[in-house]
């Protein structure tokens, strides 16, 4: 049963509700019971939090449903639903909108954009960065660090609902540091490697290797880059290296699509094999769409307005 409570306009909490110090509470919010909400969290205006699941008899997410905890430092965003069993870790954020739902596992610092799915039974590590509209979907996998951009999808039903019953579902899994461009597909079951780049838009319909740029529909591999070795790892984005000139690297040297650079350089492109079956040399690349577009202003004569040109009189 939900009471009225006076720490905030419309402020609604339900039995054995827990609340830990320096909590700020927006207007309307409810808090349903058993939920657990650390010191220093931040509830914006009209977030429902621990709510029960409610589904369908042939739901594959039924299960044991634990209370809500959010850890320390939280801060749930205006209108987002967080259900019962979620789990928040310290300094997390969750954006307006957003919605987890139960069995959830979000780690510290991380954060969830505006209007973003966390499907049941998805585990998010550490300092995990997803942007707005995402859907990850139900068992997924999500190691620290990784980034997931704007609109990109992942799935987890290769019939789209007409499996056997006894077949699990078969979400993503995003291994440490990787990053999924926005806009991007994830079929069911795919594993994206450690620090490995999906261009925005791509296909994702096989497992890709570690460091690795894949691009296209389907996603091909176009470009592998070393590890960053040596490097100073960079856990927040206020500390950074400070170098009083840049570093020289070689020549050809691959480019790291985190901003390192290899030692080695790229294996030399071939192009098409010919009717003998000898590779051709690769064509140089064409000119860059920029090159046209600073061709065509130089073309272009400077429009005069009527008042800049003298009249005789």
């Amino acid at each position: 049963m939900l009471k009225p409570d006076d720490r905030a306009p419309g402020l609604l909490l339900g039995e054995d509700v827990q609340i830990g110090d320096d909590v700020a509470f927006g207007a309307h919010v409810v808090v349903h019971p058993g939920t657990v909400i650390g010191d220093g969290c931040v509830i914006e205006d009209h977030v429902v939090l621990g709510k029960p699941p409610r589904l369908s008899p042939r739901s594959a997410a039924h299960g044991d449903v634990d209370r809500l905890r959010l850890g320390s430092g939280v801060t749930v965003c205006a209108g987002s639903i967080v259900l019962a069993g979620a789990s928040i870790g310290d300094g997390a954020l969750l954006g307006d909108q957003s919605f987890v739902r139960e069995r959830s596992n979000i780690g510290a610092e991380s954060i969830v954009g505006r209007g973003s799915v966390v499907d049941n039974d998805v585990s998010l590590g550490e300092r995990v960065r997803v942007q707005t509209s995402v859907y990850l979907t139900a068992f997924s996998l999500v190691e620290d660090d990784v980034f997931v951009g704007p609109c990109a999808v992942t799935t987890n039903d290769d019939t789209i609902g007409r499996r056997p019953p006894d077949e699990p579902l078969r979400g993503a899994t995003l291994r440490r540091a990787c990053r999924i461009g926005g806009g991007a597909v994830l079929t069911p079951g795919v594993e994206i490697g450690e620090e490995a780049f999906v261009a925005a838009a791509a296909l994702v319909t096989h497992d890709v290797p570690a460091r690795v740029v894949v691009m296209g529909a389907p996603a091909r591999v176009v470009e592998a880059h070393p590890p960053c070795d040596g490097a100073q790892e960079v856990t927040n984005s206020t500390e950074r290296a400070d170098h009083d000139e840049p570093p020289a690297y070689p020549a050809g040297a691959v480019k790291h699509p985190c901003g390192a650079r290899g030692a080695d350089g790229p294996e030399e492109q071939k192009g098409p094999a010919d009717a003998s079956g000898k590779r051709q040399e690769a064509q140089p690349p064409g000119p860059r769409l920029a090159d046209h577009r600073a061709a065509g202003r130089a073309s272009r004569m400077p429009r005069r307005r009527m008042r800049d040109v003298g009249r005789s009189t």
